[in-house]
C-alpha cells in the first residue's frame, strides 16, 4: 500500500492513494469527483471545477459494498496546476466524532482491502 508524501507536512494523519473503487460526489451542486487519496483526517479529489478554500461542503461517498456516507468537509486547498481539472484538499469537519470516525474507518477499510487484493 502506497502512502502519499505529497505535502505531508500539513497533515495530521497519513493518507493512502486510492483508485476508483469508491465513488465520491459533491452533494450540492451535484458533481462526480475522482478520489485521489483518503486518510482518517481528510482526503483529496480531482474536480472538473474549482471549489473555494475555507468553505464547508457536503460530500457523498459510496463504498464498494454499496454503503453510503454523507460527510461534511472543510475545503482546505484548490490547486489547478496538477493536470486536468483541480486537485481539492479536504479535511473532515468533525473527525473525532464517533459517527464520522466509524464512517471514515469503513471507507478506509474498503480502500485498503481493494488495494491489497486487486
Amino acid at each position: 500500500m502506497k502512502q502519499s508524501h505529497l505535502n505531508h507536512e500539513r497533515r495530521k494523519m497519513p493518507r493512502v492513494h486510492a483508485d476508483r473503487e469508491l465513488r465520491v460526489a459533491l452533494v450540492a451542486p451535484p458533481m462526480e469527483l475522482t478520489l485521489i487519496e483518503l486518510g482518517l483526517g481528510g482526503f483529496s479529489v480531482r474536480s472538473p471545477k474549482a471549489l473555494p478554500p475555507e468553505t464547508t461542503q457536503m460530500f457523498r461517498f459510496e463504498g464498494v459494498d454499496g454503503s453510503v456516507a454523507q460527510l461534511t468537509v472543510l475545503i482546505r486547498r484548490c490547486d489547478g496546476a496538477r493536470g486536468p481539472g483541480y486537485v481539492i484538499g479536504c479535511e473532515f469537519a468533525n473527525p473525532t466524532h464517533p459517527a464520522v470516525g466509524r464512517a471514515v474507518g469503513r471507507l478506509m477499510d474498503q480502500i485498503t482491502a481493494a488495494l491489497s487484493f486487486s
